[in-house]
């Protein structure tokens, strides 16, 4: 099965089978879905972010702004690592 040129037609593989949408499949082969979905969407990186940006702006205007900046830093990696730690399991207090 080729299109005249050297490459493979690939539009219908042998053995196919179709999607109920349209596309077609090889035999035996399943639609490839996610584990796991994530619990929620988090603002942690885009805090961390705010925090490196303030930081290096810090530097260049006053040192208070860097004071922020690596707070700001700080607060978001313990509450990020607090998020990723509840998603896999490891937030368990009873023992």
């Amino acid at each position: 099965m080729s299109n005249g040129a050297d490459t493979p037609d690939i539009s219908s593989p042998p053995g196919g089978a179709p999607f109920a949408d349209g596309p077609t499949r090889r035999e035996g082969w399943t639609v490839a879905r996610p584990e796991t979905l994530p619990r929620r969407r988090t603002a942690w990186p885009a805090a961390a972010a705010l925090g490196i940006v303030l930081i290096f702006f810090g530097v260049v205007t006053a040192w208070l702004v860097v004071i922020a900046g690596v707070a700001l830093l700080g607060v978001a990696t313990a509450g990020w690592i607090g998020e990723v730690r509840y998603d896999l399991g490891g937030d368990r207090r009873d023992g």
